[in-house]
């Protein structure tokens, strides 16, 4: 059975935002092209865990996409009871500089509806891990027999989310180093909302074929040249493959080179500066 305290877990997965949507990206949430669900988990909570994130450093720009899938169920009053919905209230304490969006336009996510996030933004908070807080509200049952349960508290249900902040050029430790004995840093106060960039400079992106069996070509618009960075994650959020490539206005190509990398799921991430874009492919046996 579920616990109601599972609904807090799904909450911590979703990551950021503040009271009232406060660190939201200016703006609000953006809709379905912030991000991509992966569509295919299996299992309910978040992807992936806090110390497989990718490291955030001071000064820099930093672009992350959190995964998760709803839970179906949980046990509230002594009986099991149906998840309707699921909606973020609150998330506090995210470095300054930084904000989020979702692949909804209401932060809320149906049952078992897999779902993301996207953190963006730059921070010069001092180096540390920070403790997320967060709240989430429920719907419970079917319509029209349904139960409001507001403002759950992750922390008291113990479980929580950090997020670690390191200073410019120090090595990015994998997995990362999360000490849940301790509180943590205080992000800063009174401090401009990061904003989530648009991607409009990149677009049209396409890989062909995919799945990818060893190689594939990339193409895509550039809005403006000039030096792009490409990475490729895994479903857990690790870089596994990143390089610089020449870019043109206009229509451009690049190659995908399997290499060593096993049969599986993947996202290749084309970065102008604070412009981004993602494609999900597979790789083939």
């Amino acid at each position: 059975m579920k616990k109601i305290t599972q609904i807090a877990l799904v909450a911590a997965g979703l990551f950021l935002s503040g009271a009232a949507f406060s660190q939201a990206c200016p703006g609000g949430t953006f809709g379905s092209n912030v991000c991509t669900p992966f569509g295919n988990l299996i299992e309910p909570g978040l992807y992936p865990k806090p110390d497989s994130l990718p490291c955030v450093f001071q000064g820099q720009y930093a672009d992350i996409t959190l995964q998760f899938k709803n839970f179906d169920s949980l046990e509230f009053g002594g009986q099991k009871v149906r998840i309707h919905k699921i909606t973020v209230n609150s998330i506090t304490n995210l470095p300054c500089g930084m904000c989020w969006s979702t692949n909804k336009s209401d932060n809320s996510w149906a049952n078992q509806e897999d779902g993301c996030i996207r953190v963006a933004g730059t921070t010069n908070d001092p180096a540390g891990q920070y403790k997320l807080n967060i709240t989430v509200s429920a719907l419970l049952g079917t319509p029209p027999l349904t139960i409001p349960i507001n403002n759950i508290n992750a922390d008291a249900a113990g479980l929580r989310y950090d997020v670690k902040v390191y200073t410019a050029g120090a090595n990015c430790p994998f997995p990362q180093s999360i000490d849940t004995s301790i509180t943590g840093l205080t992000a800063g106060t009174g401090c401009a909302v990061g904003i989530n960039n648009p991607s409009s400079d990149i677009s049209g992106v396409q890989i062909t074929p995919n799945p990818v069996n060893s190689n594939a070509v990339v193409s895509f618009t550039a809005e403006k040249g000039g030096v792009y960075t490409e990475t490729i994650t895994d479903l857990v959020g690790r870089t596994v493959h990143t390089s610089q490539i020449e870019v043109i206005q206009g229509a451009n190509t690049t190659q995908i080179n399997r290499g060593s990398l096993p049969a599986g799921v993947y996202f290749y991430n084309l970065r102008n500066g604070a412009a981004v874009v993602s494609k999900k492919f597979s790789i083939s046996e």
